[in-house]
């Protein structure tokens, strides 16, 4: 509103508003609209903000009009005041009668206004804000403030002595004190207000806080201590509890408005909701209507919580009142005792189909539980005014789409940009000095890192790590993580595991492996990476592993403690914050958004309040360009965002807290794994699927694995996670939680019950909720653990040594040993080093997800064939060669990873009903017969990979029936070892096919017409092509990775012609004995970044070097001199520098180059 606004152009005749905002100069409009607001007798919220400007970051504060008494407005709660009071402030008989939360700023009031405030007896909150109040004395007298539970005084500069009489504010719940930077002490009442549950400081001195609250020698601690949550943010760091935190964990400590635990009990009634309306909907369940109607009833209490957690987002006071540890603790009790009863009733009736009085009996059980349900939880609603049911849609769960598998995210793949962006000058030294330490001295150079959390320390050394000019120096590399429960044993036997799987499959006392390491690292020049090093003591304990030896090598350390890095000696890198220019780079690449796009839009004018926030420190530039890349450009989208981050920290919690409700879950989920792992994304999807956080639409082709995948590119577009490695065909390999990330979510997973962690830094028994989901980290001793209510068991117990995993075979005995285990859905043990199945495992009804892999098992027992509702089995990597008849009945399967296990008859498989079968992998077949009515029958199969053991040939033909295929890799061989044939007409029709793998003679050439249109990699082995099939693979056009290996290609020569190959981005030559001559025409390959040639001995030269104008990497392993001679001056001719060592580094063409020499 500005001065050309005038209320009588007809908004005075609106008299029914319930909510109003006014902006703008208020004091040109007077009378007309203070007289107005008096006539709005319905008006229950109501903001007026005077400020001269055009938007709210480039305006100033400015008088209010002179106020008439609001005491007509009876129905008015909630009032905002922005700007000075022409006079004084009003008299507390002028406010609105039933007001409970009031906003003062910019006012200026001269006098304390808590005489007049504390009168207001239906005051809940109260916020002072902003120079609303510019005296130095504040005095809230006795018996006042009778109803006050949240008060925020803040940015109240001149404030120097504030009184808390005893017995004034006594039912205050939420205390916060923010920028009061002349304020002397903290108020003496505050030791006898006994119902305060928070207190929160913030951008007060380091002196104040030091001297004054820390605890337990703080002057004011006594008038605190009684408070149990407790958070003081300071320049130097953040203190909780009375703890003292780093300087930079401050960036991303849980920020307790947002990110409170009545705020993550919405996840869980998210996830709950969910199931009762898959009860209404799905028709194979079938419930009666007495339990439908229960079911309904049941979920709109589930949306009255849903509501009421939205709105204490906003209101404060409603916050505090139900993030008391008593209320969290009961709804979520609650929830997790329903939703048990779901899935017991679910699984019965399943099971009990035949059963008419059993089935009978199920249905009333699950009646009675949720009749308990909204009993036990109606008295958490019953205070709390009538809510708005509407605008409950659930963020907008994906629907039915023209879904591009991984299209969101797979161009990231090939992006190295991504990764370096800011951080190049830092990534240069570190190159730079690795390089130089790598062949000095007769011992490992130690290179300390020390930066600042989420200053991108693991970043770089990852960088380092995996960058091929650094490898071709080191004849070996490792990386381990220490924890801050490191155990030596363990760190030494990873490190042996990574130079050599036999050696740490043996049984070593400690003492051999102090003996059996340095023998190992002795061997050659090694690159080691210790990552977030946090004990000064570890580096004492692991520095005399590494032995002086000729070749030298380089150890980098990362760490945030600067003592860290002085007990290791040696170089000392300081990784700074980034300056201006590079943040900004580093935001507009997350962001992916053009500058320009900027300036079109008009939003420029944010950059420097957004660097401002984000510190120099990559992690929070990246949350902040994933934030505001899911918001619309606009003014006040944007606008929204920076109002709400008032510092640093805020970043993290916002990232958070505007996810959509479906992700939550999803992503809280990954803070069970370990801090820092990379995840297999595999393995990530069937576990999201297999605990039910992903539910497949009615209406829409798509399965539950469709939806998980885009959940999973939504979290990386948001960039809250990151993806670590991707596969040939663009799609994400492995990923993770960044550090700090992890530290803040997977604690507060734990505190909602959502999972717990066990090992030796955390126990079970701390928890006050049912233990759901157990993630054990360690062979520690389990103590006593209750798992009536337990969900899933994942054990990252990966330690090998020769050493069996004890206690997690004992703890699985305990799990099969407990009957009505209805609920118990996952089994994942994948890398555990030979845990003991139980021969029994019947009682495991439900058991939905079986993970095996890596265990070095050898069988399975007999009674997994009962697990009627499995769906994933993976035995990929182990010893298990064999499968009962009956397993083939378990009409659930969704994903089968085997391990070579043979089939010399597909009577069994044939007669199966897999009609849901998504994954078969790792399968081996002695027949050709019933092979096409076996596998033409599996029409939902995404993933199939066979390996056919026969005399002459397979035809492959039944793949025409399977239009769902991702991924498809044959291998034909005879019982002698020698390539058999394959025979096939077409894989054309495949539409969704983006990965081939052959291996074995094709009985037909190569032809355009036969090729999947949408093919993205394609490996080609012992197919014995007699023809260049280059020419036709090259009008592939989104062709991403080609691999010719061991006799694909017999013929002589090769020719990429003009056009050819227009998203190539790697190309493998391997074993081609005959090619003698490789041409590449101008235009061809015109996106290859990756190139190796292996064992192609008769290749003499390299022109088509000349042609490959954005390659990043050049492989050349096993070539005759004369080649290798022949790249060194080629290197030469296009400007490449120290050609004459046999290990080469070219640099000045289009881009980086790579170039290694191996021979193996």
């Amino acid at each position: 509103m500005d001065s050309k606004t005038c209320i009588k152009d007809g908004l005075d005749k609106s008299l029914q508003i319930k909510k109003l905002s006014v902006y703008g100069n208020l004091a040109s409009q007077g009378e007309s609209l203070t007289g107005w607001l008096a006539k709005l007798d319905r008006l229950e919220i109501l903001s007026l903000r005077a400020y001269k400007g055009d938007n709210l970051l480039h305006s100033s504060p400015c008088s209010l009009p002179r106020l008439r008494p609001f005491s007509n407005n009876k129905l008015l709660y909630r009032l905002r005041l922005e700007g000075k009071f022409a006079d004084k402030l009003l008299e507390t008989h002028e406010f609105p009668p039933n007001l409970t939360t009031l906003t003062l700023q910019h006012c200026q009031l001269k006098e304390d206004p808590m005489p007049t405030l504390e009168k207001l007896h239906s005051l809940r909150s109260l916020e002072l804000l902003a120079h609303a109040y510019t005296g130095k004395k504040m005095v809230c007298s006795s018996g006042n403030f009778r109803q006050l539970e949240i008060l925020k005084i803040d940015r109240l500069y001149e404030l120097e002595n504030w009184i808390v009489e005893e017995g004034g504010v006594q039912r205050l719940k939420g205390l916060h004190i923010l920028s009061c930077e002349k304020l002397e002490m903290m108020p003496d009442g505050l030791q006898y207000i006994k119902t305060l549950q928070e207190l929160k400081v913030r951008g007060m001195p380091q002196q104040f806080i030091t001297s004054r609250l820390q605890k337990p020698d703080g002057i004011d601690w006594s008038k605190i201590q009684h408070i149990p949550s407790i958070t003081m943010v300071i320049l130097s760091g953040i203190i909780e509890g009375g703890k003292t935190l780093s300087c930079q964990d401050q960036i991303f400590s849980a920020y307790s408005w947002a990110c409170s635990s009545s705020m993550d009990a919405a996840v869980v009634v998210s996830l709950l909701s969910h199931k009762l309306q898959t009860l209404l909907n799905d028709e194979a369940i079938a419930i009666t209507p007495k339990v439908k109607d229960q079911v309904q009833r049941t979920n709109h209490q589930l949306n009255l919580f849903r509501r009421l957690l939205k709105e204490a987002e906003k209101n404060q006071a409603l916050a505090v009142e139900i993030n008391s540890n008593q209320w969290t603790s009961h709804l979520l009790r609650a929830l997790y005792s329903l939703e048990d009863a779901i899935d017991t009733f679910v699984v019965k009736k399943a099971l009990q189909t035949q059963k008419p009085f059993t089935s009978y009996h199920n249905q009333v059980v699950l009646i009675k539980k949720m009749k308990e349900f909204i009993s036990k939880t109606g008295n958490l609603l019953k205070d709390n005014q009538p809510l708005d049911m509407q605008d409950m849609a659930d963020n907008n769960i994906p629907g039915p789409s023209q879904h591009q598998r991984w299209g969101r995210i797979s161009r990231f793949c090939f992006d190295d940009e991504s990764h370096t962006v800011g951080l190049e000058e830092q990534v240069n030294n570190l190159a730079s000095l690795v390089v130089q330490e790598a062949e000095q001295g007769n011992q490992p150079a130690v290179v300390s890192m020390v930066g600042e959390a989420g200053s991108g320390k693991t970043a770089i050394a990852r960088i380092i790590y995996n960058r091929v000019d650094i490898k071709q120096h080191f004849t070996s590399r490792v990386w381990v993580r220490v924890t801050k429960e490191f155990k030596l044993r363990d760190v030494l036997v990873d490190m042996i595991s990574q130079l050599d799987e036999k050696v740490a499959n043996e049984s070593l006392f400690l003492d051999e492996l102090r003996w059996r390491l340095p023998k190992l690292l002795g061997q050659g020049r090694c690159l080691i990476v210790v990552d977030d090093v946090d004990a000064p003591e570890f580096w004492e304990e692991i520095k005399d592993v590494f032995p002086t030896s000729p070749h030298g090598g380089v150890v980098i350390v990362t760490t945030r403690k600067a003592d860290v890095a002085v007990s290791s000696a040696g170089s000392t890198l300081h990784v700074r914050p980034l300056n201006d220019d590079e943040s900004w780079a580093l935001f507009l690449k997350k962001l992916e958004v053009t500058e320009d796009r900027l300036h079109d839009c008009q939003l420029i004018k944010f950059k420097e309040q957004i660097l401002k926030l984000c510190g120099g420190l990559p992690l929070a530039i990246a949350l902040m360009g994933g934030l505001l890349s899911a918001k619309e450009l606009t003014d006040s989208e944007w606008l929204k965002v920076i109002e709400y981050v008032n510092a640093v920290e805020d970043i993290l919690a916002l990232s958070y807290h505007e996810l959509p409700s479906y992700l939550k879950p999803c992503f809280l989920y990954m803070g069970l794994f370990p801090k820092a792992t990379e995840i297999s994304v595999r393995r990530l999807i069937h576990l999201w699927v297999a605990e039910g956080f992903v539910t497949s639409l009615c209406d829409s082709d798509m399965v539950e694995e469709d939806l998980a995948e885009m959940y999973f590119e939504e979290l990386v577009c948001r960039k809250i996670i990151e993806v670590v490695r991707w596969k040939l065909d663009g799609s994400p390999k492995t990923c993770r939680l960044p550090s700090f990330v992890h530290d803040v979510f997977s604690s507060k997973a734990r505190d909602i019950g959502f999972f717990q962690i066990h090992s030796k830094s955390f126990s079970t028994s701390k928890s006050q909720l049912p233990v759901r989901r157990l993630a054990t980290y360690s062979n520690a001793h389990f103590s006593r653990i209750h798992i009536n209510h337990l969900r899933s068991y994942v054990s990252f117990n990966t330690l090998k040594g020769g050493i069996p995993a004890g206690n997690s075979s004992m703890f699985l005995d305990k799990i099969v040993r407990k009957r009505n285990l209805e609920v118990f859905q996952v089994l994942d043990l994948e890398s555990v080093y030979k845990p003991q199945l139980p021969k029994v495992m019947l009682n495991l009804l439900n058991l939905r997800y079986l993970g095996l892999r890596s265990t070095a098992i050898s069988s399975l027992p007999v009674s997994i064939s009962n697990l009627q509702f499995l769906e994933t089995l993976d035995v990929k990597h182990t010893n298990i060669t064999t499968l009962p008849d009956s397993f083939w009945k378990l009409g659930n399967l969704r994903h089968l990873y085997l391990n070579g296990i043979f089939l010399d008859s597909l009577e069994a498989l044939s007669l199966a009903s897999l009609n849901k079968l998504q994954t078969l992998c790792g399968l081996s077949i002695g027949t050709e017969s019933l092979v096409a009515e076996t596998f033409s029958k599996l029409t939902r199969l995404r993933k199939l990979h066979l390996t056919f053991y026969i005399p002459t040939s397979i035809k492959v033909e039944f793949t025409s029936q399977l239009k769902k295929l991702h991924s498809l890799k044959i291998k034909s061989i005879r019982e002698s070892g020698e390539r058999a044939s394959i025979k096939f007409k077409s894989f054309k029709e495949l539409q969704n096919l983006v990965d081939l793998y052959l291996f074995g003679g094709l009985l037909r050439p190569f032809d355009a017409r036969i090729l999947p249109p949408n093919l993205k990699s394609l490996t080609l082995s012992k197919t014995g092509l007699e023809k260049d099939p280059m020419p036709v693979l090259g009008k592939l056009p989104h062709l991403y990775s080609l691999r010719l290996f061991n006799f694909s290609y017999i013929g002589e020569e090769m020719t990429c012609l003009s056009g050819a190959f227009p998203q190539l981005h790697v190309l493998k030559l391997w074993q081609l004995d005959h090619l003698n001559k490789w041409v590449v025409k101008q235009g061809a390959l015109t996106s290859l970044r990756e190139l190796e040639i292996r064992d192609c001995r008769s290749l003499e030269t390299l022109d088509a070097f000349y042609q490959l104008t954005s390659l990043r990497e050049l492989m050349i392993t096993n070539m005759s001199q004369d080649f290798v001679d022949h790249v060194k001056v080629v290197g030469r001719a296009l400007g490449g520098k120290s050609l004459d060592r046999e290990n080469a580094l070219l640099r000045k063409y289009s881009s980086l180059w790579k170039i290694m020499f191996f021979t193996l």
